[in-house]
């Protein structure tokens, strides 16, 4: 006999399912472009050939197209996706909900998890990348969430002896492992969560190296097949994807050069690789001054509005045509979308994200140090860094909501219980208050009235 989710947990889940069904029935009239097109011919390749096809710009992680394949039907084109490829990201995208909620009430308790359940569950980003378009977020934050529960529970463990917590090392690196095999991002999430455990404090430094080492293992274990069949094809060991790479060069050239022109000169996967890495030295050393400008840029592009997302929804409904010449040049000219649905989602988006993470700022400092916030510190540090200094898309930012959701939870909850407020010191109200408006105040002024870069 299957169980019931409890009261607490079900009520988000189901109106999750409620608005990402809603969401389901916008999709047959959203463009399938960009990513999505090169996802779609992997996971036909795959359902039709058995084999992993390679992209004319390089390849892809394995794992959503892997996921999708079966759930394809036998349409023609871009009708094959639905209705199976957004059920099964809806199914992730629920699972990931679950997850979270679940971490937030062990952490901070049954009032805590329902909110952050409600939170996700009306999302926007979350619903719509679920729902409407081919994407592999859904699946990466399903992969995120189970990493994170994993750490909590290694972290809970970690004081006691090994046979407690290594399993729960190993299954977190295999976790982070399926993560690189999703998404390029994973990298950033688990470079976040295995530096937030080796500065864990508390357990010794050889536990908590042994614990760290046993995680990076079972990651190179789960990546080493796909590792192999890269170096096999084409020279070059990748545990995740190469586009990362090919973004770099793309987006990273040199002064008066054409990082499409840099990638056309180099023929091997292998080689353009070892381009981005040269590219990535050469911006710091030979051209900072340049540097610096497109690194605000991105910055601006990462705490900007949602354009890509609405820009989609724009094309389906509003009759809006993006200029693609560029990831610049689109997010500038969707910066403020015309009047329709397109911008109602832009501004719902926006919104949101203000609330998200002013949120989660306040309950981070309500929750004081711990593991979790360290992790959730560092992978927001590490998106910060790693998109200023390569190629930044506003949508990158989702990666964010997994480590933000609990904290946001557990302010929620604290806002809606004065009881709870009262339990607690009037300092710590007070910081988290302040912590919480400033980080409101900072993303009211990029996402809604600043101009685009």
């Amino acid at each position: 006999m299957t169980r019931r989710p409890p009261g607490w947990l079900a009520r988000p889940l189901l109106a999750a399912l409620v608005v990402r069904l809603a969401a389901l029935l916008l999709a047959p009239h959203v463009p399938v472009l960009g990513d999505a097109t090169g996802y779609l011919f992997l996971a036909r390749d795959l359902r039709d050939h058995g084999e992993f096809a390679d992209l004319q710009g390089g390849v892809r992680p394995p794992l959503y197209p892997i996921l999708v394949a079966p759930a394809l039907d036998g349409d023609a084109g871009d009708a094959a996706a639905f209705p199976g490829v957004f059920l099964v990201q809806i199914a992730a995208d629920l699972g990931a909900l679950a997850l979270l909620a679940g971490l937030t009430r062990r952490r901070f308790g049954t009032r805590a998890g329902e909110a952050a359940g409600w939170l996700h569950a009306l999302l926007p980003t979350a619903a719509l990348y679920a729902g409407t378009v081919v994407m592999a977020e859904s699946c990466a934050l399903l992969l995120t969430a189970a990493s994170l529960a994993a750490l909590d529970a290694l972290d809970r463990a970690l004081d006691g002896p090994p046979r407690g917590w290594a399993p729960w090392a190993l299954l977190l690196g295999a976790l982070l492992g399926l993560g690189l095999l999703v998404k390029e991002l994973g990298a950033l999430v688990a470079a976040a969560l295995l530096l937030a455990l080796l500065l864990r404090r508390g357990a010794g430094p050889a536990r908590r190296l042994g614990a760290a080492t046993l995680a990076a293992l079972a990651l190179l274990a789960v990546t080493a097949p796909w590792a192999w069949r890269n170096l096999e094809r084409h020279g070059v060991p990748l545990i995740t994807g190469s586009f990362g790479h090919l973004s770099v060069v793309v987006d990273n050239a040199p002064p008066g050069e054409s990082g499409w022109l840099l990638l056309q000169q180099h023929e091997t996967l292998a080689s353009k690789v070892e381009l981005s890495h040269e590219l990535l030295r050469r911006e710091l050393l030979e051209y900072p001054a340049l540097t610096a400008e497109r690194a605000g840029q991105r910055v601006r592009l990462l705490l900007g509005p949602e354009d890509m997302l609405p820009s989609w929804l724009a094309m389906g409904f509003d009759g809006y045509q993006a200029d693609a010449r560029s990831i610049l040049a689109l997010a500038r000219d969707a910066w403020r979308l015309p009047p329709g649905l397109g911008r109602a989602v832009q501004i719902a988006a926006g919104l949101t994200t203000i609330a998200l993470f002013s949120l989660a700022a306040a309950g981070m400092a309500l929750a004081g140090a711990g593991t979790l916030r360290r992790a959730a510190l560092l992978a927001a540090l590490g998106l910060l860094l790693a998109t200023a200094l390569t190629v930044a898309l506003s949508r990158y930012r989702l990666m964010l909501e997994p480590f933000a959701l609990p904290f946001a939870g557990l302010a929620l909850a604290t806002l809606l219980d004065p009881a709870a407020r009262a339990a607690m010191a009037p300092a710590s109200v007070r910081g988290a208050r302040r912590t919480g408006l400033l980080v409101a105040l900072v993303l009211a002024v990029t996402v809604l009235l600043l101009p685009a870069p």
